[in-house]
Parts: C-alpha cells; structure tokens; sequence
C-alpha cells in the first residue's frame, strides 16, 4: 500500500509543476475510460509510440497529420491484416493513433512546445495516471498548445482488419490549468 501512496503522491507532484508552470496549457482527457496501456509505454524510456509520428510531423508543421502506429510508434495501415508477433508481449494488441492539427493561420515555428514534449507533458500528466494503480494512460484526450492540437486515441486491435473511421471522441475532462490553480488557491 505504501507503493501505491508513493505513486499517486509523484503524480500528484509531477501534475502541479506542470500545472503551475502552464506546461500542459488545455488538457482535456477521459478519465473514466483508461486504455489499459501504460504511461511509460505510450512515452518512456524503453517505449515511445510517438517519435516517428512527431519527426514527421516536425518536418511540415504546418500541415495536419494523423497516423495509426503499433506499440513501437511504427505506422501501420489503414486496413491492416493481423499477423502474430514473432515475439509476445503484453502491449503487442494495442494501437495508438495520433493526430496533429494546426489553428487556422498557423505560422511555422510558433509554437512554445515541440510535438515530442507535448505528448511527454500528457503521459506524465493525470491523462498518464488512471486506472487502480495510477499508471495508464487514459484511452483518449486532446492538449491545446495554444498553436493546435495534440490528440491521442488508444485501442486494442481486434482479429479482422481495422479502418479509423472517426476522429477521438471529445473527452469528458477539459481543464484549463492556470485557472484551476488560481481557484484552488482561492477555494483553500
């Protein structure tokens, strides 16, 4: 149980600096829902399904981008065949789909947060900590930087081939942080 106390106060503290510091700028998230895929494993060391998605994404920022990627950021088809994993693991069945959308009138370079430490923001943030053990990122969210928005949709792969035929759906969770401090501070 300790353990467990350990983990939830971090995320606490880890959630308030990047709060106070407006890091996370308008994070909207479903928390009823989680994924069952972890934190870590969406971005961490060992596992980070994003990197490839925001390489391209960092090449023609100005553009939108939306691509379907496995549990090692690779992109995968539209209409994908399932195929064993040579090797099992325990996320081998998820599928993550990311989205990048620039505000009209978008200006190259004008943004205050890459796409790399966005999506690094939201899996340390509480979108990172649902769950019983507050360690799974929740199935789907949205971070307003202030240029566009960052989303993310998480499924589990089902055994016939697969198409995404509509966009994340809104989140029930949206939080503005600067003033969810500013009213907590207020309120205590």
């Amino acid at each position: 149980m300790t353990n467990f106390r350990n983990r939830v106060f971090t995320a606490l503290v880890i959630n308030i600096l990047l709060v106070v510091s407006g890091v996370l700028g308008k994070l909207t998230c479903d928390l009823t829902h989680p994924s069952g895929l972890q934190w870590d494993v969406f971005y961490g060391q060992n596992y980070n399904v994003v990197s490839q998605f925001c390489s391209q994404q960092g090449r023609d920022e100005a553009n939108a981008l939306s691509w379907k990627v496995d549990i090692k950021g690779n992109r995968q088809p539209a209409i994908a065949e399932r195929s064993p994993p040579v090797t099992p693991n325990t996320y081998k069945e998820y599928r993550v789909t990311l989205i990048w959308t620039p505000d009209k009138g978008f200006a190259s370079g004008s943004c205050s947060r890459s796409c790399l430490q966005t999506y690094q923001n939201i899996a340390q943030s509480y979108c990172g900590h649902t769950g019983g053990e507050s360690n799974i990122m929740a199935k789907n969210g949205t971070s307003d930087i202030g240029c566009g928005q960052y989303s993310w949709l998480i499924t589990e792969a089902v055994s016939s081939p697969t198409t995404l035929s509509h966009e994340p759906s809104r989140p029930t969770r949206t939080e503005n942080t600067s003033s969810r401090i500013a009213e907590e501070t207020a309120v205590g």
